[in-house]
């Protein structure tokens, strides 16, 4: 009973790759198909959110994804959520049906999220990646501009606001607010990640010509993402939207007045009546209109600080699923992650000691069992002598083609502090293994990593057991898919 527990909790999803569609016929198949290879080794599932009135979504079904027919109205915003309603992953993907985004690129958008290096992953198409063609000239220029006014109005720091190739974690997209039905869902999912504090990385990605016709004008679509660009402004950064049109309306104001105060200082009145009219109200307005944005931003502060405490996003900088180490589980909580009847008395003879040593040995025995089926003779627990002739006891040992692996399982989030992480790290070096990993589940500290990078040691990061084998599957060769 308790290893096919463990059989279903290995079998929870790590990524979906959610693809929203309209009559891309002509290269569903291979984006589909080519995704699949991708990711040969992970367990995942594929999303097609159609929207279609030719056979793309029968094409996409017998290439082995799963279509939905899109319910709400709208564009790739509305598909999106959609897709996020049905998607049953970790990590959520995006990616277009067009033939553009290479799906090879997916592993490269998931990987600082699985090594715990960040929440939100934007792809970089603006690279030596670039078939040329890809993006025309107005396009660039268009993007350039939609980025800049985006990474001001969000205070982010991207470069390709507009990619289509997403990653983000699911508790962060569960903390997002999606209202957008179009194109300007692109930028919004930047801006939603920024106010739920997660941690943004772009990486590099390739881009081609799509394949068959664009549904993306640039003429009306870009001024539709400007002005939905510009209402995200007024939701996340209101005193930059008025406070900025303030100081223009000042300015105009200020210069529109300049032939009233010459005329006025030479004969000590003036005539041109209008034009001091025009400058009151330019300057009224003006002076309104910054009030107006400091109002907003002060009242939009307190939402957001009334927002991050019912979210429980804590201090600014924290990364999210972190675990500070006061904090005690309750026991009801424990049992339900471990699949164990926990007596509704803690005087019942079971202890957080005993539950949290079950935990381990089970997070053992999975990644054990993994590792076998990858060909490794893995010992739980195993024993290595070091170079001084001591022997040391490791959760893990495994081996193949002549390579050691020493495993050690932290049940906690690892900080420098612990006395328990320098020693791990003497037994390693003492071990001298060919290679050595240290697992923990939720997470370690940067200084951790930090000491682990100086002595050449492998990090792995996992919130769940599901999780952690997936990131150990990366740097796995040969290991067989899961079925999706």
């Amino acid at each position: 009973m308790f290893a096919y527990k463990f059989r279903d909790r290995l079998l929870q999803m790590l990524l979906s790759v959610v693809i929203p569609t309209m009559n891309e016929r002509d290269a569903i198949s291979d984006v589909i198909t080519t995704t699949r290879k991708a990711l040969d080794g992970y367990s995942y599932e594929i999303i097609v959110v159609d929207k279609s009135s030719d056979d793309t979504a029968t094409i996409a079904a017998q290439s082995g994804a799963k279509v939905i027919h899109q319910t709400h109205r709208g564009g790739v915003g509305a598909a999106f959520r959609d897709g996020f309603s049905h998607a049953r992953g970790k990590i959520i993907v995006t990616l277009d049906g067009d033939g553009s985004y290479d799906p090879t690129d997916i592993p490269r958008v998931v990987e600082p999220i699985l090594s715990g290096m960040a929440d939100f992953v934007n792809g970089n198409r603006l690279t030596e990646g670039r078939e040329k063609g890809s993006i025309t000239t107005l396009n660039l220029i268009g993007n350039r501009a939609l980025t800049w006014i985006g990474n001001i109005c969000f205070r982010s720091d991207v470069e390709d606001s507009q990619s289509g190739m997403k990653a983000t974690r699911r508790d962060l997209l569960e903390r997002m607010s999606l209202f957008e039905a179009g194109f300007p869902t692109i930028s919004e999912l930047i801006g939603e990640a920024v106010r739920a504090r997660g941690r943004i990385i772009e990486v590099p990605i390739t881009y081609s010509v799509r394949k068959g016709s664009t549904k993306l004008s640039p003429g009306i679509d870009g001024v539709r993402i400007f002005l939905a660009t510009v209402l995200l402004m007024r939701d996340y950064n209101p005193l930059l939207l008025f406070g900025g049109l303030g100081l223009f309306l000042v300015f105009m104001g200020a210069l529109n007045s300049v032939p009233v105060v010459a005329e006025f200082l030479a004969r000590g009145t003036f005539q041109l009546i209008g034009r001091a009219f025009l400058t009151s109200v330019l300057i009224i307005a003006g002076f309104s209109s910054i009030l107006v944005g400091l109002i907003l931003d002060s009242t939009n502060f307190s939402i957001r600080r009334l927002e991050a405490r019912i979210l429980g996003l804590g201090a600014p900088g924290q990364p999210l699923g972190s675990v500070e180490h006061h904090v005690v589980e309750p026991l009801e909580s424990i049992g339900d992650r471990l699949h164990v009847a926990v007596p509704t008395s803690i005087s019942d003879e079971v202890g957080l000691d005993d539950l949290e040593r079950t935990w381990r040995i089970s997070v053992r025995r999975a990644v054990t069992q993994m590792l076998r089926d990858a060909n490794y003779s893995a010992t739980s627990p195993g024993i290595l002598r070091g170079a001084s002739g001591v022997q040391y006891d490791f959760d893990i040992v495994a081996s193949r083609d002549h390579e050691t692996w020493v495993l050690d399982i932290s049940g906690e989030e690892v900080s420098p502090d612990d006395s328990s992480v320098p020693s791990l790290f003497a037994k390693i070096l003492d071990a001298r293994p060919s290679k050595a990993t240290l697992l923990a589940i939720p997470g370690i500290s940067p200084q951790t990593r930090k000491l682990a990078e100086m002595y050449n040691i492998q990090v792995v990061v996992g919130n769940s057991t599901a999780q952690l084998c997936d990131a150990i599957r990366l740097a796995v060769k040969g290991f067989p898919r899961e079925p999706a």
